[in-house]
This record gives C-alpha cells, structure tokens and sequence, in this order.
C-alpha cells in the first residue's frame, strides 16, 4: 500500500504481504488526533489491515479473516462507541461482516454467493441500512444487527456497489 503526496513522492510504502485490490479508506479507529488507512487483501488468507499516518500498524490489526476482498469496505461506528468500524463483504464464504475497531470480527449476514463489490450505509429514519450485492443475484439491506430489512431479487449478478440521491 502507498501513500503519494500531491508532487508524486512516495511518503508511505507498506508491505501487506497480501494482493490488494479494493479502494482504501480512511477512519477513525482510535479517537487520536489522525485519521487511519484502512484496506483489505484479495487472498485467501485474506487481512483487514488498519494503519496509522506512519505505517504502523494500528493496535489490534491487521485482522485474519482467512477471505478474500475485492473491493473496499465501508465504515461507520456500528457499536455506537465513539470509533469507526469496518464493514466487510467477501468473494468466499459469502459473508457480510463487521470489523470492529478493538479487532473483532462478527458475521453481520451469509448470502447465496458471493460479494464482489463493497458494501454501501444509508440512513433511513433514525436506522442505518448496510447494503452490497451478491452474486447470488440479490441485493441485500441488513441492520446495524444484521437482520434482512430487505432483499431485492435482481435477476442477474450485483456487481456494482449501492449509492443514495437525496431528491
């Protein structure tokens, strides 16, 4: 994973040890003062790695859970404590799962199939919706606790990942 300044310098070279293919993000997993890189690995043996602003590895991470990724996550503070966690979708065992900031790693739902795009978090009301696709030609809206709030049968493979207009 690199890091490159707007001058094209690199500024940060970490070995993952790991295929990367997913869209880093950036959250708030210890409540310091810098914000964390966060990325997964497309490996069998597959990581969610945290890391800080100086390429060290952020307490608790990286975190096995032995999947691949091939997109990015999502974050949101699904544990309401103050501090980001990491929604994960694998092309494997065909989970959704939540990656919390102390390490821990919970199976949110298992599809029919699986996930090849990264799983999007839409506020409806006062609720917090996770949705990704599957190849089990489903779109999936779980809650913050995982319970199906609803399945769309799309009639084809869901690729892309879900996004929200407000009109």
């Amino acid at each position: 994973c690199y890091v490159i300044d707007q001058h094209g310098n690199i500024e940060l070279d970490y070995d993952a040890d790991q295929y990367l293919m997913g869209t880093p993000s950036i959250a708030n997993l210890d409540n310091d003062d810098d914000q964390e890189i966060v990325f997964t690995s497309y490996t069998n043996s597959g990581k969610v790695f945290a890391i800080n602003h100086d390429g060290t590895n952020v307490s608790n991470f990286p975190v096995n859970i032995d999947e691949k990724i091939l997109k990015g996550v999502a974050i949101y503070d699904m544990d309401s404590n103050g501090k980001d966690d990491i929604i994960v979708a694998t092309d494997g065992e065909d989970f959704i799962g939540v990656c919390y900031d102390d390490g821990n790693l919970d199976t949110l739902f298992v599809a029919g199939n699986k996930f090849r795009n990264s799983p999007s978090i839409v506020k409806v009301n006062d609720s917090y919706i996770v949705m990704a696709g599957s190849d089990d030609d489903s779109m999936y809206g779980l809650s913050s606790s995982g319970e199906l709030v609803f399945e769309i049968e799309t009639g084809g493979n869901v690729r892309s990942s879900a996004s929200f207009v407000n009109i």
